[in-house]
């Protein structure tokens, strides 16, 4: 009855603990599934990076652009996708510079046909991240409005946690309960009986 009772004191707290396991993926990443604009916001950001993506593998296909490049390839520069350009090319390749390698004999050029929609993802990333604070805020308000009912809960949960422990001890020790009785004189537990 006195475990019973501190039971009670364990808040039910289940909408709010599925809410945070909705928002929430196994790696601690925000799922998608915590609200339907950051759904959009993360489709929309797919959809553009496989745009550019897309445009970026014509643009090294082409005989004209390859001339000017130090290989034939893409990569990501202050999250905006570059090429790596020729520095004696670069009035070939217009766009952007985005960095510089340490020679200085490449450069890491946004070509300007990819200037716009790198905007776009970068507006779609921004949208994404604003909603991703959002959720956590109103997460954040949900947890904090039950804070003195989880504090109690904690306390409570730790209490029984004691209790289990003990009768655990108890069980894989063979232990019991001593019985004390009636006795005339010192009640010595263990060790050597006290001399008179």
């Amino acid at each position: 009855p006195r475990l019973a009772f501190v039971g009670q004191r364990l808040p039910d707290l289940e909408k709010l603990a599925a809410r945070v396991d909705r928002c929430f993926e196994a790696d601690g990443e925000i799922s998608e599934r915590a609200s339907p604009a950051l759904k959009e916001a993360r489709d929309r950001i797919r959809g553009l990076h496989r745009a550019i993506k897309s445009r970026l593998d014509t643009l090294l296909h082409d005989e004209k652009v390859l001339l000017h490049l130090r290989e034939g390839y893409y990569t990501l520069r202050n999250n905006r996708y570059v090429v790596p350009v020729l520095a004696q090319a670069r009035a070939e390749v217009p766009g952007i510079v985005h960095n510089a390698s340490q020679s200085g004999q490449t450069l890491f050029v946004e070509p300007e046909s990819l200037v716009g929609i790198g905007n776009d993802l970068a507006i779609a990333q921004s949208v994404a991240l604003e909603e991703e604070r959002r959720v956590l805020q109103e997460l954040s308000d949900a947890v904090g409005r039950e804070s003195a009912r989880l504090l109690e809960g904690v306390d409570a949960a730790a209490e029984l946690d004691e209790a289990e422990a003990a009768a655990q001890l108890g069980a894989d020790l063979g232990a019991s309960t001593p019985v004390v009785e009636d006795a005339d004189g010192p009640i010595a537990l263990g060790g050597p009986k006290p001399r008179r």
